[in-house]
């Protein structure tokens, strides 16, 4: 998922309708509560979906200024342009032990909720890794980029 389209609290929003209307088609397939890596930047279009349908929705994600209570680094990614003059071309880089540690504190919140289905709403960085953890944890998982 890129995080652009998650909502307007997010660092270059861009407002597609069509997210919510894909939110939406996977509740019609029995979704019961929706976890998103949102850091508190809410609310995300999943979250306004999840209230409009009665849907429970938990932001799984520390905000950065949260962060150090887990032992996590405020910041965990960065970039920028490779050569903003003649390219809009960016590179990006993450924290891979900071990420782990987001990772597991989702994993723990996923895990203290009672649900029969449910969809995670992760920055496409995060798609396999967590889906490997929630696997290896005993859930069933489809992962959808």
């Amino acid at each position: 998922m890129s995080h652009l389209i998650q909502g307007p609290g997010f660092r270059s929003y861009v407002d597609d309708p069509a997210y919510s209307q894909w939110i939406k088609n996977f509740l019609a397939e029995g979704i019961d509560l929706i976890f998103e890596e949102a850091s508190l930047r809410g609310p995300s279009a999943a979250e306004n979906v999840a209230k409009g349908k009665g849907i429970e929705y938990l932001d799984i994600d520390p905000a950065p200024s949260d962060r150090h209570k887990f032992g996590i680094p405020e910041h965990t990614s960065g970039g920028g342009g490779i050569d903003p003059v003649h390219s809009r071309d960016v590179y990006e880089y993450v924290t891979i032990e900071a990420q782990i540690k987001r990772e597991e504190v989702w994993l723990q919140r996923v895990r203290s909720q009672k649900f029969q289905n449910r969809l995670v709403i992760c920055g496409i960085a995060h798609g396999l890794s967590f889906g490997v953890k929630l696997h290896s944890n005993g859930f069933r998982v489809q992962g959808v980029y």
